[in-house]
């Protein structure tokens, strides 16, 4: 049955020709994306963040806000205090000093 969806998604030169902006690429690269952003987090001078903090907060629209779903469905039952994501443009009212925020673009 050549043409049918089944065929497409097996034949990597045909969704090439759909796939104009390479995200399957991006996507098999995703194990890779995760490596590089462990080792930009160490690498990181968080020196200057202290606590305590009453909420973690992700703040993220699209693309961004999914990566604070991620996020959080792997750290949340190890924390003590709320873990939101915010996928809103414009920032909660409930944010204040003892809120952690990550603006994710």
């Amino acid at each position: 049955m050549s043409g049918d969806r089944e065929d497409i998604l097996d034949n990597y030169q045909e969704i090439r020709k759909i796939d104009v902006q390479g995200m399957l690429e991006i996507v098999e690269d995703f194990p890779n994306q995760c490596i590089q952003a462990v080792e930009i987090a160490k690498g990181t001078d968080f020196s200057g963040v202290s606590g305590p903090f009453s909420c973690l907060l992700v703040q993220g629209v699209g693309g961004s806000g999914v990566s604070g779903d991620l996020v959080k469905a792997l750290v949340e039952e190890a924390l003590e205090v709320p873990f939101l994501v915010n996928k809103r443009y414009g920032t909660p009212g409930f944010v204040g000093e003892s809120t952690l925020v990550f603006a994710v673009r």
